[in-house]
């Protein structure tokens, strides 16, 4: 059913990009592929309202967490305010995600490492 999708070497993704990689991998018109893209939203956004969690095997779960009523200040006059308690949308990454992310974004392994005085443009 679904094309394979090539690895994206960008620093982020807009809606628009996120889109065109489902029209041409799923090789579907750009409006299906922003309608399953909004469904998909929607069924999140909608379980958070509802205080469910969402979790997605192999990605993680999204859930709403409240943040506790804080004191603040005004930053117009200065006056002290209480900021009130919230919900946010919080996201967990999967064992495999973090794994995975680990292992793409790590530095050099421990036998790769230079060792003392070999730094870059160092010689034994």
């Amino acid at each position: 059913m679904a094309g394979k999708v090539t690895p994206i070497e960008s620093v982020g993704l807009t809606r628009a990009e996120i889109v065109q990689i489902l029209r041409e991998s799923l090789s579907i018109s750009g409006r299906d592929a922003q309608n399953i893209l909004e469904g998909f939203l929607e069924v999140i956004c909608h379980g958070l309202e509802g205080g469910a969690k969402v979790s997605l095997s192999g990605l993680g779960t999204f859930q709403a967490r409240q943040t506790p009523s804080r004191p603040g200040r005004n930053p117009k006059t200065g006056h002290p305010a209480k900021v009130p308690a919230k919900n946010r949308p919080s996201f967990s990454m999967s064992r495999e995600l973090r794994t995975a992310m680990a292992e793409r974004y790590a530095g050099p392994q421990a036998d790769e490492a230079p060792g003392p005085g070999e730094g870059p443009g160092e010689e034994r």
